[in-house]
């Protein structure tokens, strides 16, 4: 079976060098003061985060030359400048009306489906959870292909199996063929493509969805009562499920040809 360089890069618990202020997956997932588990103890929060985007984060990171620029195509709040301290960050982002994020670090402020506009050439591009938001991916991944240099990287995260967010601006979902699909047709060479974990990832997933709806006490209980132990259990189950087409979404390291 062919190892992608993200699958290597885990084998080898790759250690990236480049430094960064979230050190492990817990501190990365607990940043935003409205973060859904904010009011759970820190003692939990090892039992319940999902390191998958951690450690991809981690991987892209280690992809990006200390001389290259980096685009953050729909950058929101600028989280992930932290993991391309290195590198020349540049963000990018069309500022919504109903949005939780604060747009003060924005560099560029436009349409994705417009961005060969506003910019040339880029080393390196990463688009984080932002394709569900646009209107017309496909298009904005052809300019992806327009402004990055032959050879040059992309990352991507696109929601499967995910609740509507940031409403009304919440358009798609996406198989795995189906990024691929879009990827492929705008000459990008799909090397690494990871669900974002299984069918028991999924049920906690939605069972912290469920936790949201209710009062913060009663919150705070069925995390420590259900959740909190459940998770120890199905994140070993989570390794049975080889096929994982039940998933939250996925991951994807491109580049382009």
């Amino acid at each position: 079976m062919h190892t992608s360089e993200f699958e290597k890069f885990l084998l080898r618990e790759n250690k990236n060098t480049y430094p960064c202020k979230f050190k492990k997956p817990e501190d990365f997932m607990f940043i935003r003061p409205n973060e859904k588990l904010k009011h759970i103890p820190s003692f939990l929060r090892k039992l319940i985060v999902k390191p998958t985007n951690f450690y991809f984060l981690k991987f892209a990171s280690s992809k990006v030359k200390s001389n290259e620029t980096i685009l953050d195509a729909g950058a929101g709040d600028c989280v992930l400048k932290e993991f391309f301290q290195h590198a020349k960050y540049i963000s990018c982002d069309l500022k919504l009306a109903k949005t939780e994020y604060k747009y003060g670090d924005i560099d560029i402020f436009c349409d994705l489906t417009q961005l060969s506009r506003h910019i040339k050439h880029v080393d390196n591009i990463i688009c984080w959870a932002v394709l569900e938001h646009c209107k017309e991916p496909g298009a904005v991944i052809e300019q992806f292909s327009k402004i990055l240099k032959k050879g040059g990287n992309l990352f991507i995260c696109v929601p499967f199996i995910h609740p509507l967010h940031q409403e009304p601006d919440d358009y798609f979902r996406f198989t795995k063929y189906g990024i691929k699909h879009l990827l492929e047709k705008n000459n990008f060479k799909v090397n690494s493509l990871v669900p974002r974990g299984g069918v028991f990832q999924l049920f906690i997933s939605n069972l912290t969805y469920m936790a949201d709806l209710m009062p913060k006490l009663l919150k705070y209980l069925f995390y420590i009562i259900l959740i909190a132990p459940l998770m120890i259990i199905t994140n070993k189950l989570d390794n049975i499920d080889k096929k994982k087409l039940n998933t939250i979404g996925y991951i994807v390291y491109a580049k382009k040809i």
